[in-house]
């Protein structure tokens, strides 16, 4: 029959353990508060320059490199980490890791699209207008057709004053874009496997106490 001091450093020894389970659970959930806001701040930023950018130009490949249907998921993603944070359900966290592997897919292919994009922008320097658009194409050294509308591969805009500042706007929107994407597929992923330890340390909780 084990004595009463025994049962005391047993009991110890357990309260001991479970309050560094908790600390440790305490430390996860304000990362994932953390990743959550850093979630839902770059999928409002995603979301502002992709539809800026749409509204500079007409072309329907230029628009569809605007991932702001990543931005949305990225926000609706950060929203469900805060919510993790003040209610760490473990139903909640995988939510929340399932959001962030999908934040993962949509943000690689928001990247691809629109680094792409700014790339062919900005090879696109010579800007001029025609008629009630602004038209840019490749500048090139040998003889140039009368204007770009000649050319198999232009840019087309709405109409500026300043068709050459325009060009560069857009060019770094999409650049911005291009940037917010692929930082946010590294959030994303470290989100995930945030939220998978943090899963894993609720089950230790869950059999320690």
């Amino acid at each position: 029959m084990p004595s009463p001091s025994d049962s005391s450093r047993s009991l110890t020894g357990r309260t001991s353990r479970s309050l560094t389970h908790l600390r440790v659970q305490q430390t996860w959930l304000q990362i994932l508060l953390v990743l959550g806001f850093i979630q839902v701040i770059l999928g409002v930023l995603i979301v502002t320059f992709s539809l800026v950018a749409a509204t500079i130009t007409p072309s329907a490949k230029i628009r569809h490199s605007c991932p702001s249907w990543a931005g949305f998921s990225l926000a609706l993603s950060g929203l469900v980490g805060i919510v993790s944070w003040k209610r760490p359900l473990t139903l909640v966290i995988t939510f929340f890791t399932l959001l962030s592997v999908l934040g993962v897919m949509l943000s690689l292919a928001g990247s691809i699209l629109s680094c792409q994009n700014a790339q062919l922008v900005k090879s696109l320097e010579a800007c001029e207008r025609e008629r009630d658009s602004c038209v840019c194409c490749q500048a090139r050294s040998e003889p140039l057709p009368a204007s770009c509308s000649q050319r198999s591969e232009m840019l087309t805009m709405f109409p500026n004053p300043d068709c050459r500042s325009i060009r560069v706007a857009l060019k770094d929107l999409l650049f911005s874009v291009c940037g917010l994407t692929v930082f946010s597929t590294i959030i994303c992923t470290l989100s995930a496997v945030v939220c998978c330890i943090q899963i894993f340390s609720l089950d230790i909780v869950h059999v320690v106490s």
